[in-house]
C-alpha cells in the first residue's frame, strides 16, 4: 500500500479575536495508517501553536467536570481561557465535512475505535481545515469556499503540457 499525504491548516484566534496564528502543515503517512496518528500529529502543532493562557483544548463541545466534580460547559470554561474546544473539517471533497465526532469516536491505533486512512478517503491526499468551534467566520470560509480545490500541485496543466499531450521541450 502506498503513501498518503495529509494537509493540514490550524486557524486559531487569540482571546481578543484580533489576531490570527495560522499553522500549515503536511505530512507523509502510510495508507494504513489511522486517523488517531494524525490526530497526534495536530494535537502537537496545536499546543506548539495555542496562546500561553489556554491550558487545554479539546476536539468538539462537550462538558467537562470542574475541581469540585460539577460539570461545567467548554463554552464558559473557554470565557476564563482554560479551555480551547477545535473543530476540524474534512475539506478532501466538496462540500468540507465537520468529522469531529470521528475523531472523537475513532481514537485507537487498532480495533473497533480506529480507522484507516485509506478507508476515510485520504489516499492517495487528504486535506484538514482545523479551527476553533466558536469562530463562526473561519467555519463560515471554511464552508463556502472552494478551499478543497487549492493544492500545492497540478494534475494534467495545459500550459505545461503540448498539443498532443505530450511534454513540451
Amino acid at each position: 500500500m502506498g503513501d498518503s499525504r495529509i494537509s493540514y491548516t490550524i486557524i486559531l484566534k487569540d482571546s481578543h479575536q484580533s489576531a490570527e496564528n495560522k499553522i500549515r502543515k503536511s505530512l507523509s503517512l502510510s495508507a494504513d495508517s489511522t486517523l488517531s496518528e494524525v490526530i497526534s500529529h495536530i494535537s502537537s502543532d496545536v499546543e506548539e501553536g495555542a496562546s500561553s493562557s489556554a491550558r487545554k483544548y479539546t476536539f468538539g463541545r462537550s462538558a467537562t467536570k470542574d475541581g469540585d466534580g460539577s460539570i461545567e460547559s467548554i463554552e464558559s470554561a473557554n470565557i476564563s481561557n482554560e479551555i480551547i474546544s477545535l473543530s476540524i473539517y474534512d475539506c478532501t471533497t466538496y462540500p468540507p465535512k465537520d468529522i469531529t465526532t470521528s475523531v472523537n469516536q475513532y481514537t485507537n491505533t487498532v480495533g473497533p475505535k480506529s480507522i484507516t486512512l485509506q478507508r476515510l478517503g485520504w489516499f492517495p491526499s487528504g486535506k484538514l481545515y482545523i479551527c476553533q468551534c466558536d469562530d463562526e467566520q473561519t467555519i463560515s470560509s471554511i464552508l463556502n469556499s472552494n478551499i478543497h480545490s487549492v493544492e500545492d500541485f497540478e494534475y494534467n496543466n495545459p500550459t505545461l503540457l503540448g498539443e498532443n499531450g505530450d511534454d513540451e521541450k
